[in-house]
Parts: C-alpha cells; structure tokens; sequence
C-alpha cells in the first residue's frame, strides 16, 4: 500500500513546484512600458472577473472537466489585465486563486486517474 501512495508523491510534488513557477513569474514580471490608458478605456471587462473566477476555481477543482477551463480562461483575464498601469490588486488575487485552483484540479485528475489504473489492475 505505501509504494501506491509514494508513487503518486513525486507527481503532487513537481505539480507543486510548477505552480510556485508560474505565481512567481507572474508575479515578479517587469512592468510594460508603451502602454496607454486608453486601450483600458477600450476594453469594458470588469477587472473583478478574474477574482470571481478564482473564487468559483476554488470549489470547481472538485470536478477537473470543469475546474481546469475555469483556472486557465481565469488566469488569462487576470494576466491581461496585470500591465494596464493602474493598481492590480483583483487581478494578483485571482490569478493567484485560479493558479491554486488549476492545480487542484490537475491533482485531483492524476489522482483519480491513477486509482482507476490500479482498480483496473487489481480487479
């Protein structure tokens, strides 16, 4: 039973250091230059949207069919949204939140790929 459980370990893991990867660079991105307000102006998307979607990525992650579109149409309305040059404390939020989501999401899809695999196997 404890070479199931530690062959599943390594997975979790490295789907763990990805996301911090990812947080990171999104996070720690130099600011673009070149940009103008009035492409903001342009674009009429609420800058919470991401956000919501992160929060909904949170309870999402249960089903990964759902969860994983969630996370990644999520994480690229909060990365549009990081360069505008006005303050980004929705967008950090839900691409953060929907970074944790899609992760869930991806574990709880490997997770229960490999229990299929060994119910397979065994029976």
């Amino acid at each position: 039973m404890d070479s199931e459980a530690s062959g599943a370990t390594p997975i979790i893991v490295a789907l763990i250091g990805f996301a911090g990867t990812v947080v990171s660079a999104i996070l720690m991105r130099p600011g673009r230059t070149g940009r103008r307000r009035k492409r903001r102006e342009q674009t009429r998307r609420p800058r919470s949207v991401s956000l919501v979607l992160g929060v909904l990525a949170l309870v999402a992650w249960l089903l990964p069919l759902v969860g994983l579109p969630l996370s990644l149409v999520g994480i690229g309305l909060g990365v549009s949204h990081l360069g505008d040059g006005v303050p980004a404390k929705f967008e950090r939020t839900g691409v953060v939140l929907n970074v944790v989501g899609l992760m869930a999401a991806t574990a709880n899809a490997a997770v229960g790929a490999y229990v299929g695999y060994l119910a397979g196997v065994g029976g």
